[in-house]
């Protein structure tokens, strides 16, 4: 019990759980409920975490079999409290991504996450995507933003506990509750640019999940060419809302990245379009998003932007995949 908090999430310094045994999580109500958790989500650092769970109070219920003599080890290290609700606080002219524009894009909706990033003594949202390798192999690869993983300088208990929130998303154009949205809990580093999206830097951060989907994810497709898309989408979760789509239909142009400097080959600038149900841009909570071409091919991830709902016309930067990797 939390008092006054709009939903709680938990984190372990230990999370050892036996063959055989189930942990459940959920609200007083029992309207929400995460697990069951099993000795497949042990990881070999010790670590874990669970999802945020509406509500300032939560339940830990533990089952074990009677022919199981090992006993389990579970232990609180810290909860993340959201002092306002988390998601359904995006502005007023978002998209929702199951909206008419998103209907061609279903493939890649099934790609984009949430991502819940322990900071220090905070928690951080970003949006990130699950990308497909030369191998075409499903190693459950994610994008996202350097950034949003301070440069890289986050510790492998942060990578451990990082949060993956999948189809994350409203079931139809209004904002209904999400009910079928999937977690992973966390990641390895495979590679990052380093530089946080400042100027010469293309802003990624690429992570290898420590456990596969078990649902049906889409390995998005990329084009690394420096050739830029005449028009596309966004998919992204803008202040950690539910999935919201934002539609271009101008052709990129090369920009820098944030800070000072020349190097205006790193980053690709989107300017937003006025759609039926309303006028996507972005928010913090969208950095790392994929930009996806015509083709449906991912190109960039989001760094910034000046864009927001009053001014729609604000341009915003996404680090060039084609920068990233020759």
């Amino acid at each position: 019990h939390s008092e006054g908090a709009k939903a709680i999430s938990l984190y372990y310094d230990q999370f050892d759980i036996p063959f055989g045994g189930e942990l459940l999580v959920y609200n007083l109500e029992q309207t929400q409920t995460a697990g069951p958790f099993t000795y497949r989500h042990v990881h070999s650092s010790g670590v874990y975490a669970t999802e945020f769970i509406n509500g300032d109070k939560v339940i830990l219920e533990y089952f074990q079999p009677n022919y199981q003599t090992l006993d389990a080890s579970i232990n609180l290290e810290n909860i993340a409290y959201a002092y306002k609700s988390v998601g359904g606080g995006s502005d007023y002219c978002q998209v929702n991504a199951n909206c008419p524009e998103g209907d061609d894009w279903d493939d890649q909706k099934k790609a984009t996450c949430r991502i819940q990033i322990v900071n220090g003594f905070s928690v951080g949202l970003c949006s990130g995507s699950m990308i497909n390798n030369t191998l075409n192999n499903c190693t459950p690869y994610v994008l996202s933003a350097d950034h949003c993983f301070s440069g890289g300088d986050i510790s492998d208990n942060g990578l451990n506990q990082s949060i993956f929130y999948f189809n994350y998303r409203s079931t139809n154009c209004n904002n209904s509750v999400p009910t079928n949205t999937h977690s992973v809990t966390g990641c390895s580093k495979i590679a990052n640019s380093g530089g946080e999206g400042n100027v010469g830097d293309p802003d990624f951060f690429l992570v290898e999940l420590n456990s596969d989907p078990d649902f049906d994810p889409y390995f998005s497709g990329w084009n690394r060419s420096n050739i830029a898309a005449t028009s596309g989408v966004s998919i992204h979760h803008p202040s950690g809302d539910i999935m919201k789509i934002s539609t271009y239909t101008n052709t990129l142009s090369s920009a820098s990245g944030l800070g000072f400097g020349n190097d205006n080959s790193t980053h690709w600038r989107v300017f937003w379009s006025e759609t039926a149900n309303g006028h996507g841009v972005t928010e913090g909570g969208s950095s790392g998003s994929p930009i996806y071409n015509q083709n449906g091919l991912l190109t960039g991830v989001l760094t910034g932007g000046s864009s927001f709902c009053p001014a729609t016309n604000q341009s915003d930067i996404y680090g060039k995949f084609w920068h990233g990797w020759d």
